[in-house]
């Protein structure tokens, strides 16, 4: 049994909030629905999310299938993930980040894939980065991982390092469940690092192996504001891209605003200043816009909406 965990329990103190960050909209839906999706492609049924100060927030916010479980006092993702090692026994406890948006969950299928095959004690995903300013570093040995450090703990040596922790793991949990306790919280923040169980795995002669991102850019994720508007620009992209492989024209992609949720049949054109929101659902051989916002509403087969206009469902 796998049990997949989504850290979200951070304070948002950089995204400068009083909402929780991972429950910001984007493009349609909250931030941490998109790991959601992810997972639920792959036919996980029961998804553990951990909680913070957000606690109450995110319990309103969630769906049905997912069990919110709260870390009382912020102490790192280390014993964030002991709050769910209380709730599992044995199997494999699958973390990730509830604020990366942009994970794909073929590439969480080809993780979980090489740590069942390989029978690894951890697997985890890393990115070569070209800057790796502010994330962990890999420190290998012979070519194995034996530890991982934060930016903050970092030699100018380690530093120099290119390849970095893109925050997602797969542990084994009776072993996890056995060393979680011998991470100590002795680096700059005070906090006690899931990351440590890597070098604790490694001195204890454990399987560990990594999956190197082809894409880096999915490891992103969104800590700022400015880290948001990132990720926006490329999901956008994502998202228009997905809508022309599949048959639809869309005359000015930098102009166009399609949500995530919306629909979009063969053959229909999106003209300049086109807002599409919601569920939208729009037939096939349409021509919209432009100057056209629509949300929530039914568009069918070959009908012409011509701007400026606003068209809005009742869902």
């Amino acid at each position: 049994m796998i049990y997949p965990v989504i850290l979200a329990g951070g304070k948002s103190v950089r995204f400068n909030s009083e909402k929780s960050k991972v429950l910001h909209d984007l493009l349609g839906k909250p931030v941490i629905f998109y790991i959601l999706d992810a997972l639920r492609e792959l036919n996980f049924e029961k998804i553990f999310v951990i909680s913070g100060k957000n606690h109450e927030e995110l319990i309103k916010s969630l769906p049905p299938y997912v069990a919110v479980m709260e870390q009382k006092v912020p102490l790192g993702t280390g014993d964030a993930v002991r709050v769910a090692l209380e709730h599992i026994e044995s199997g494999e406890i699958f973390i990730l980040p509830g604020d990366a948006p942009l994970l794909r969950a073929q590439t969480l299928k080809k993780l979980l894939e090489k740590h069942t095959k390989e029978r690894n004690a951890c697997t985890f995903l890393t990115a070569t980065l070209k800057d790796p300013t502010g994330y962990g570093r890999v420190i290998r040995k012979n070519g194995k991982p034996v530890r991982i450090v934060e930016e903050i703990d970092a030699t100018e040596k380690e530093k120099e390092i290119k390849e970095v922790n893109a925050g997602v793991y797969i542990f084994k949990a009776e072993i996890l469940k056995e060393i979680i306790l011998d991470i100590k919280p002795d680096n700059k923040k005070g906090e006690y690092y899931i990351t440590d169980c890597i070098e604790i795995l490694s001195l204890k002669k454990e399987k560990i192996d990594t999956l190197t991102l082809n894409d880096p850019e999915e490891m992103l994720g969104i800590n700022t504001r400015e880290d948001y508007e990132k990720v926006f620009k490329i999901l956008k992209e994502r998202i228009i891209k997905k809508w022309m492989e599949n048959g639809v024209t869309i005359t000015e992609k930098e102009s166009i605003y399609i949500e995530s949720e919306v629909e979009i049949g063969k053959d229909t054109i999106i003209y300049p200043m086109v807002y599409l929101m919601g569920k939208t659902k729009i037939g096939k051989k349409a021509k919209i816009g432009p100057f056209v916002t629509i949300k929530d509403s039914i568009i069918k087969d070959e009908e012409e909406i011509m701007g400026p206009c606003i068209i809005k469902g009742d869902s």
